[in-house]
């Protein structure tokens, strides 16, 4: 599995996170990190 996290001004992820074996079903967002 792989989780991306794309960039709204740019057409390119910027975080790309390769090393996750089961499937992602919610994600927690914060804008402090």
């Amino acid at each position: 599995m792989t989780l991306k996290i794309w960039s709204l001004q740019e057409d390119q992820p910027v975080y790309d996170w390769k090393a996750h074996e089961k499937e992602i079903y919610t994600i927690r967002w914060s804008p402090l990190g």
